[in-house]
């Protein structure tokens, strides 16, 4: 389900809203993965298009952007649409940066991240029937080896860390692919699309097995560790998400705030153990966790549904009717990169209000310490009530177009933080 203009309110300005839906349209347009993660399912069965010759002209669209906005007065529009428009504008001139400046696309091969953003959001939601999604991740598949080998030629000054991690993304990513197919051939009432899949995930794994290969002899080899900004550009970037600080007091910030809580950590293992050594302290915590995985799943979903009563029953927040936080397994291609836990908010466009709560499996003791009780409280606050989960549904409240452009990690993050 998307907005529309029965929803705004009648003091809005109607030519706004028209120019606002156009906007978030064309750049979704651009990026089909992530219009699939907004509910917004115009391009469910497209693949992103890569080359240098599209980036610039991603950077010309949004200045023009800008400047069609810049149309539309402050007294001609509402304080909601005031608000779209600077944050609007805002977005726009940093992702301006970020294309012309940081590059990157230049720095970092995006193949597995895209092709496992471009499915799994089809594959684990069900907010559309089971037939139009995996015709969809079909449709994607039957696209990805065209895009894996155009997006080769983008490629300029590799940063060695980032493409190791894609390199490990590549090498989980057939797993997922199978798992696609076990999934269809359980559900899918039609076996034409199962043998569709089956060829397409063949054909796939093809090019991603030739992918990796040329990630690790061609790509790894000659890459560097080095910094892709100057400082200059640093102080630039940090300048135009309006921080008001330069790097050097950001790095005096950062410094000062670990003495500080260095000084906490002290003051509260005096309380926990004899030694009064945060170390001792944290390894007496981490000593009490669940025994197995599933242990560690039933802990989460029972400290989730526990931060969700609290919040109703101290009227922290309104938790909306309909609303849900499922608890389920990372998936195999995240889990190096989310090796504990990760959470997705619902669909911006969709009617459907389930979250996504993964826990990264592993049964070693190690990583089950990591999972302490008292650990799992608080991510089911950070990441459940009234943290993420909870944030985003009600942000999803809000019927504006270009604000579902808008994801600030310093918000999200210190947030979910706080709630802690």
């Amino acid at each position: 389900m998307q907005p529309n203009h029965a929803h705004i309110c009648p003091m809005t300005n109607l030519l706004f809203q028209d120019l606002s839906e156009s906007i978030i349209d064309e750049i979704l347009s651009w990026d089909p993965a992530y219009a699939t993660q907004l509910g917004w399912h115009r391009y469910d069965h497209e693949v992103k298009t890569v080359s240098q010759g599209i980036f610039s002209e991603q950077t010309k669209r949004l200045r023009q952007f800008i400047s069609e906005l810049d149309k539309f007065d402050d007294a001609s529009i509402s304080p909601n649409e005031r608000l779209d428009k600077d944050l609007a504008k805002y977005l726009f001139e940093i992702r301006i940066f970020e294309i012309e400046k940081l590059r990157m696309h230049e720095h970092m091969c995006m193949v597995p991240d895209e092709i496992c953003n471009s499915l799994f959001f089809l594959f684990a939601r069900d907010d559309i029937p089971f037939e139009e999604r995996f015709d969809a991740i079909a449709s994607r598949l039957e696209k990805f080896p065209r895009f894996i080998e155009e997006s080769k030629s983008i490629l300029k000054d590799p940063l060695k860390i980032c493409n190791e991690v894609t390199l490990e993304t590549g090498v989980r990513l057939p797993a997922f692919l199978a798992e696609i197919v076990m999934v269809a051939k359980k559900m899918a009432k039609d076996d034409g699309i199962v043998a569709r899949l089956e060829i397409a995930v063949d054909r796939c794994n093809q090019a991603i097995e030739s992918y990796n290969r040329w990630l690790k002899d061609d790509v790894i080899p000659h890459s560097h560790d080095g910094s892709i900004l100057t400082e200059e550009e640093f102080q630039e970037y940090l300048e135009l998400r309006s921080y008001g600080i330069t790097v050097d007091e950001a790095l005096e910030v950062a410094e000062t705030y670990l003495q500080i809580i260095k000084k906490e950590m002290a003051e509260i293992s005096k309380e926990i153990v004899d030694t009064c050594d945060p170390i001792d302290a944290r390894n007496k915590m981490r000593s009490n966790h669940p025994k197995n995985f599933e242990e560690l799943l039933k802990a989460y979903r029972t400290e989730i549904d526990r931060s969700r009563q609290f919040v109703i029953e101290n009227d922290i927040a309104t938790v909306p009717y309909g609303e849900k936080l499922l608890v389920i397994e990372t998936p195999v291609f995240m889990r190096h990169t989310a090796p504990f836990a990760a959470q997705y908010e619902p669909a911006k466009f969709s009617t459907d209000m389930k979250g996504l709560f993964m826990v990264t499996p592993d049964d070693d003791p190690e990583h089950l310490m990591d999972h302490a009780f008292e650990t799992i409280t608080n991510t089911a606050v950070h990441e459940g009530y009234p943290g993420h989960h909870l944030q985003g549904i009600v942000a999803n409240a809000n019927p504006s177009y270009l604000r579902a452009l808008s994801a600030s990690m310093d918000f999200g993050e210190g947030w979910a933080l706080y709630c802690e």
